[in-house]
C-alpha cells in the first residue's frame, strides 16, 4: 500500500519488505519523518489548511496583498470545510 500511495510505511515489517528495501526515496523519506510533526487525522483540519495555502501562495506570487489574503483565509476555510463534510 506505501508504494502505492507513495507514503512512508510505519510498520517495521512494512519497512523491512523488499518493495521497501529496494526504494531508494524511502530511507529519505523515513529519516525526514524522524523530525517532522505528525498531522491530525480529522479532515476538517486538512480543509483548514487548504484554505489558508491558496491565499497564502498567492501572496508570495505578489498578486495578492497580504491584507486581503488575510480577510479571503477565513472565509476560504469555512468554504472548504462545509463543502468538505457534505
Amino acid at each position: 500500500m506505501a508504494t502505492r500511495l507513495f507514503t512512508t510505511p510505519m510498520l517495521h515489517s512494512a519497512l523491512a519488505s523488499p518493495g521497501a528495501r529496494q526504494n531508494p526515496v524511502l530511507p529519505l523519506a523515513i529519516e525526514q519523518a524522524k523530525y517532522s510533526a505528525p498531522m491530525p487525522a480529522d479532515s476538517r483540519l486538512r480543509f483548514l489548511r487548504d484554505g489558508l495555502r491558496e491565499p497564502c501562495r498567492r501572496v508570495f506570487m505578489e498578486n495578492l496583498s497580504s491584507d486581503e489574503a488575510a480577510r479571503r483565509m477565513p472565509r476560504e476555510s469555512e468554504r472548504r470545510i462545509t463543502e468538505g463534510l457534505r
